[in-house]
């Protein structure tokens, strides 16, 4: 059921994943040096990887493969890990970095959403009467939903580095607010 693979892999992305990375670094087991990627990199990757994996030919593939559909989770969790720590730290030093690249993965993410809710037809399977409509209502539903979850774990993500960085500002010396 496509509905199922992609509510897993909205809640592996954007729940799963940026809690991890929270966790780690709370419980001091993750050194907050700098990531592997950038946040534009590690974004650029993530977006690859779940767009790639959403090829036809790639995610039939893996639903017919236990190993492929293995490898489909693995490698898109390892991205979204990546992403997720490139996003954190950069929220630190450099905010907007950051919000550019949760902003950029949350258009990448509801773009493959609208995709899937608003495709003539079902994407994925044999186009045959057995697996038409249900086919077609599954990933309508699916992409409705991966676009739900993924949206809201990227807002949050956004509203959090922008109340952070309101509060550097308000913080300063002299913070009016923009107020006389």
């Amino acid at each position: 059921m496509l509905t199922a693979h992609l509510v897993v892999l909205a809640v592996l992305t954007n729940v799963a994943a940026p809690a991890a990375i929270l966790a780690w670094r709370a419980a001091g087991r993750m050194p907050v040096r700098r990531p592997l990627l950038g946040p534009a990199g590690a974004a650029l990757l993530l977006v690859a990887v779940v767009w790639g994996w959403h090829v036809p030919a790639a995610l039939d593939a893996a639903r017919s493969s236990p190993m492929l559909a293995a490898l489909l989770y693995a490698s898109v969790a390892a991205c979204a890990l990546l992403y997720w720590h490139a996003v954190l730290v950069e929220a630190g030093d450099r905010p907007w970095r950051a919000l550019a690249a949760v902003l950029s993965g949350m258009k990448a993410f509801g773009l493959l959403g609208v995709l899937l809710v608003l495709a003539p037809r079902s994407l994925y399977g044999p186009p045959d009467a057995a697996t038409g409509a249900a086919g077609h209502l599954d990933q309508n539903l699916g992409g409705l939903l991966f676009m739900a979850i993924s949206a809201l774990g990227f807002l949050i993500a956004a509203v959090a580095i922008v109340a952070r960085v309101m509060a550097r500002l308000q913080a300063r010396p002299g913070w009016t607010g923009g107020l006389p």
